[in-house]
């Protein structure tokens, strides 16, 4: 049976910082009896003013080496390097880059960048920030996540991380082997039921292009996130939510995880964190 890198994603929230609680956290991690973490760009207090804290990269490099984990990141949830100062945004990624390779990371996770599919200029400019990002990460892979914003539809119907066929366009435009597709199926399973297109469709689209997965759960009912428990007992919105406990069609993801040999990250809300074994049993038993 082959290698399945699988595990949890942490939660910047519950780190903020604090070495102690994040050492908690990847404990918790390696509890789920997962061989996988991703670790969040931000919650370490590692970068500053763009650039590496070197006063804190040996202690964060020290905790990490106490887990035997094959680790990837997620770049910080609000970074789009398409937005301010591009040159500025293209120099901290690279520095990620450079954190990246002090713990031999495989893969990173950003956002899609907030584009309308219609501004080919902006599309263009788009792949010329991913070419140079690809070309200086060299061997480690750039996932661009397809992404949910909980929007009236008519208002992010255009966005690029929510439409599969444009952002395998834009992937193939880009053009670089180590730059694809981070998939993320709950936010796909919102976005599908948000636009009213098929989910399997989708899936089929971004499935060749895909380097990196993010995993969860959702009820697929759009709404503003306000309260996480309120949102929990109506259901609504991008509730990262472990396996089964939504409404995803989990016979259908079955067949498309099959079907890839990359790192199956379950990114559900940390207060699950007692169901984290369960979760990566059941994605165990699906790939």
């Amino acid at each position: 049976m082959k290698n399945i890198n699988i595990g949890i994603g942490l939660n910047a929230d519950w780190i903020n910082g604090d070495d102690e609680k994040f050492r908690h956290c990847l404990n918790l991690a390696k509890a789920s009896g997962g061989n996988s973490c991703e670790i969040i760009a931000h919650s370490m207090d590692v970068f500053a003013n763009g650039k590496i804290l070197k006063s804190r990269l040996n202690d964060v490099k020290k905790v990490l080496s106490e887990f035997d984990f094959n680790y990837t990141m997620h770049m910080p949830y609000s970074f789009d390097p398409h937005k301010g100062y591009i040159n500025e945004n293209i120099a901290f990624f690279k520095e990620c880059i450079n954190f990246a390779r002090e713990i031999n990371i495989s893969c990173i996770t950003v956002h899609s960048s907030e584009i309308n599919i219609y501004d080919e200029d902006e599309l263009i400019k788009n792949v010329n920030i991913y070419k140079e990002i690809g070309e200086f990460a060299e061997n480690i892979q750039i996932g661009i996540e397809n992404i949910y914003y909980p929007k009236e539809p008519k208002e992010c119907r255009d966005y690029l991380g929510v439409n599969p066929k444009v952002l395998k366009n834009h992937i193939q435009n880009i053009n670089m082997k180590n730059v694809g597709i981070t998939l993320d199926f709950g936010h796909l399973f919102l976005c599908s039921n948000m636009f009213g297109t098929s989910f399997i469709s989708s899936v089929n689209e971004m499935l060749p292009y895909t380097v990196h997965t993010h995993i969860h759960d959702n009820f697929g009912k759009n709404g503003k996130m306000t309260n996480y428990m309120d949102n929990l007992y109506k259901g609504i919105g991008d509730l990262h939510l472990p396996p089964l406990w939504g409404n995803l069609p989990w016979n259908d993801v079955s067949t498309f995880l099959k079907q890839l040999d990359v790192t199956f990250i379950l990114e559900t809300e940390f207060r699950f964190y007692p169901y984290f074994k369960d979760a990566v049993d059941f994605i165990r038993r699906l790939v």
